[in-house]
Protein backbone atom coordinates (compact mmCIF):
# COMPACT_ATOMS: atom_id res chain seq x y z
CA UNK A 1 0.00 0.00 0.00
CA UNK A 2 2.82 2.41 0.87
CA UNK A 3 4.50 1.77 -2.47
CA UNK A 4 1.21 2.43 -4.28
CA UNK A 5 0.69 5.75 -2.48
CA UNK A 6 4.32 6.66 -3.10
CA UNK A 7 3.84 6.09 -6.84
CA UNK A 8 0.78 8.36 -6.86
CA UNK A 9 1.91 11.18 -4.56
CA UNK A 10 5.69 10.83 -4.39
CA UNK A 11 7.73 10.95 -1.22
CA UNK A 12 5.96 12.23 1.84
CA UNK A 13 7.60 15.43 3.03
CA UNK A 14 6.73 18.11 5.56
CA UNK A 15 4.65 20.17 3.11
CA UNK A 16 2.61 17.12 2.13
CA UNK A 17 2.13 16.01 5.75
CA UNK A 18 1.08 19.49 6.90
CA UNK A 19 -1.35 19.68 3.97
CA UNK A 20 -2.94 16.44 5.14
CA UNK A 21 -3.31 17.85 8.67
CA UNK A 22 -4.67 21.20 7.44
CA UNK A 23 -7.21 19.55 5.14
CA UNK A 24 -8.44 17.31 7.95
CA UNK A 25 -8.60 20.06 10.56
CA UNK A 26 -10.23 22.51 8.17
CA UNK A 27 -12.87 19.92 7.28
CA UNK A 28 -13.73 19.59 10.96
CA UNK A 29 -13.86 23.37 11.43
CA UNK A 30 -16.23 23.66 8.47
CA UNK A 31 -18.46 21.00 9.99
CA UNK A 32 -18.39 22.86 13.32
CA UNK A 33 -19.44 26.07 11.56
CA UNK A 34 -22.27 24.33 9.71
CA UNK A 35 -23.47 22.75 12.96
CA UNK A 36 -23.21 26.11 14.72
CA UNK A 37 -25.34 27.75 12.01
CA UNK A 38 -27.74 24.80 11.99
CA UNK A 39 -27.02 24.19 8.31
CA UNK A 40 -25.38 20.80 8.61
CA UNK A 41 -26.65 18.17 6.20
CA UNK A 42 -25.25 14.92 4.90
CA UNK A 43 -25.02 16.55 1.49
CA UNK A 44 -22.90 19.39 2.89
CA UNK A 45 -20.62 16.98 4.75
CA UNK A 46 -20.11 14.78 1.69
CA UNK A 47 -19.53 17.74 -0.64
CA UNK A 48 -16.98 19.26 1.74
CA UNK A 49 -15.19 15.92 2.00
CA UNK A 50 -15.18 15.48 -1.78
CA UNK A 51 -13.59 18.91 -2.18
CA UNK A 52 -10.80 17.91 0.19
CA UNK A 53 -10.29 14.64 -1.69
CA UNK A 54 -10.20 16.55 -4.97
CA UNK A 55 -7.26 18.54 -3.61
CA UNK A 56 -5.36 15.28 -3.09
CA UNK A 57 -6.12 14.32 -6.68
CA UNK A 58 -4.74 17.64 -7.92
CA UNK A 59 -1.58 17.04 -5.86
CA UNK A 60 -1.34 13.55 -7.41
CA UNK A 61 -1.63 15.05 -10.90
CA UNK A 62 1.07 17.56 -9.98
CA UNK A 63 3.36 14.73 -8.88
CA UNK A 64 2.74 12.82 -12.10
CA UNK A 65 3.61 16.01 -13.99
CA UNK A 66 6.87 16.18 -12.04
CA UNK A 67 7.66 12.64 -13.17
CA UNK A 68 7.09 13.58 -16.81
CA UNK A 69 9.19 16.74 -16.74
CA UNK A 70 11.83 15.20 -14.46
CA UNK A 71 12.15 18.18 -12.16
CA UNK A 72 12.07 16.60 -8.71
CA UNK A 73 8.96 17.53 -6.76
CA UNK A 74 8.77 21.19 -7.75
CA UNK A 75 5.27 21.10 -9.27
CA UNK A 76 3.86 18.85 -6.55
CA UNK A 77 5.35 20.87 -3.70
CA UNK A 78 4.27 24.17 -5.27
CA UNK A 79 0.75 22.82 -5.70
CA UNK A 80 0.69 21.46 -2.15
CA UNK A 81 1.97 24.78 -0.78
CA UNK A 82 -0.78 26.66 -2.64
CA UNK A 83 -3.44 24.46 -1.05
CA UNK A 84 -1.69 24.57 2.33
CA UNK A 85 -1.84 28.38 2.34
CA UNK A 86 -5.46 28.32 1.16
CA UNK A 87 -6.47 25.86 3.89
CA UNK A 88 -4.71 27.94 6.54
CA UNK A 89 -6.59 31.06 5.48
CA UNK A 90 -9.90 29.22 5.40
CA UNK A 91 -9.26 27.77 8.87
CA UNK A 92 -8.52 31.20 10.33
CA UNK A 93 -11.60 32.76 8.73
CA UNK A 94 -13.79 29.87 9.90
CA UNK A 95 -12.48 30.16 13.46
CA UNK A 96 -13.25 33.88 13.44
CA UNK A 97 -16.80 33.13 12.20
CA UNK A 98 -17.16 30.63 15.05
CA UNK A 99 -16.23 33.37 17.51
CA UNK A 100 -12.95 31.73 18.48
CA UNK A 101 -10.26 34.24 19.40
CA UNK A 102 -7.52 34.15 16.80
CA UNK A 103 -4.05 35.57 17.51
CA UNK A 104 -3.43 38.88 15.77
CA UNK A 105 -0.42 37.45 13.92
CA UNK A 106 -2.74 34.95 12.20
CA UNK A 107 -5.37 37.61 11.43
CA UNK A 108 -2.63 39.74 9.88
CA UNK A 109 -1.55 36.75 7.82
CA UNK A 110 -5.03 36.57 6.28
CA UNK A 111 -4.83 40.23 5.27
CA UNK A 112 -1.33 39.82 3.83
CA UNK A 113 -2.39 36.86 1.71
CA UNK A 114 -5.55 38.63 0.52
CA UNK A 115 -3.65 41.79 -0.34
CA UNK A 116 -0.97 39.88 -2.23
CA UNK A 117 -3.63 37.87 -4.06
CA UNK A 118 -5.44 41.06 -5.09
CA UNK A 119 -8.53 40.08 -3.12
CA UNK A 120 -8.51 42.96 -0.67
CA UNK A 121 -10.30 45.64 -2.67
CA UNK A 122 -10.12 48.14 0.21
CA UNK A 123 -6.36 48.55 -0.30
CA UNK A 124 -6.63 49.63 -3.93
Amino acid sequence: MDQYLHSIFGESNVIFQVLLYFLSINYLFQLFLAINRRKITWRFAIQALLKKLAIFLVVAVAHQTDLVIGDGNMVRDGTAFFYLANELLTMIETLMQLGVKVPKVLKNLVEVFKTNAGENHENK
